[in-house]
């Protein structure tokens, strides 16, 4: 997880590099953070938008995974977010421009990808994916949205004004999840949502995988609403006896299984990640001794 956050980070301060017209501090619920900090909260929504998208499920397996873990979206699938009508109705771009807009993302990532590796130790499985127009990055999408507004005619106002920079970027957001609002899936929680679709992406042997994996982690969560209500309702005298750091991971086993959000967000981790899947294993095994 640290290595994520340094990445992330590594991410947020590159794009501060290359849009230093844009080291402004934002104000947004009642918390102030740097612009680029504040547009990377939002580049995590439309990553989760994206992987909702129908296409997402036809995605090979290791690219989908290749997508999670290295924080980019498929340039064709910001475009179903409503990426090109953003733009247009922020006058950066125009119904003639479309071709346009294709070429300046690839000759940005060709700059990322000369400044930011070595052509010489980049693995051949990476050097392919990272000439794939349709992988953007963070940083690349920034430096887009920072090219638009220098050289569109009526951009200026957006590269020299924060608060027009902050209304960008929300309504960049506002209109990715407004292509779920227009389903019966807008009530659900986005982690609820990506925890179903996720046992459907990638081949038919790693949607069996994924269901077995889920399958398990649904009996582990049924399991322990079943023994929060033999324990907590007073009959915990078999726990007196036992640590209270144990008895204490198995309230916060209790707390998680009533939460949705929780329950949803840890079932795509446990039905991808194998160590993450060992932990989640151990945990119960441990928590069964002290109930049974």
């Amino acid at each position: 997880m640290e290595e994520v956050r340094l990445e992330r980070q590594g991410e947020i301060e590159r794009a501060r590099e290359m849009c230093s017209g844009w080291d402004w501090k934002i104000k947004y619920d009642e918390k102030e953070q740097h612009c680029m900090e504040y547009a990377r909260c939002i580049w995590n929504t439309l990553m989760d938008e994206a992987l909702l998208l129908d296409d997402a499920l036809q995605q090979d397996d290791g690219d989908r995974k290749h997508i999670m873990e290295a924080g980019v979206i498929p340039f064709h699938q910001l475009r179903c977010l409503g990426l090109d009508e953003v733009l247009m109705q922020f006058d950066l771009l125009t119904d003639h421009d479309h071709g346009k807009l294709e070429y300046i993302i690839k000759q940005i990532m060709l700059e990322e990808v000369e400044v930011t590796t070595d052509p010489a130790t980049l693995e051949p499985e990476k050097r392919q994916l990272s000439k794939k127009d349709d992988a953007i990055s963070f940083v690349e999408f920034m430096r887009l949205l920072y090219h638009l507004t220098l050289t569109s005619p009526s951009g200026s106002q957006i590269a020299n004004d924060q608060e027009s920079l902050t209304k960008l970027l929300q309504q960049i957001q506002q209109t990715a999840m407004s292509k779920r609002r227009q389903s019966n899936d807008v009530k659900k929680d986005t982690s609820i949502l990506l925890a179903a679709k996720a046992i459907n992406s990638g081949s038919i042997n790693a949607c069996k995988r994924r269901q077995k994996h889920s399958d398990q982690f649904d009996h582990y969560v049924s399991t322990f609403q079943v023994w929060e209500d033999t324990f907590v309702g007073g009959d915990d005298a078999r726990l007196t006896k036992q640590s209270q750091r144990r008895l204490e991971i198995l309230r916060g086993c209790f707390e998680g299984a009533r939460n949705e959000k929780v329950v949803a967000a840890l079932k795509i981790v446990y039905m991808d990640y194998a160590a993450l899947r060992v932990g989640g294993d151990l945990i119960f095994r441990l928590m069964a001794k002290l109930v049974r």
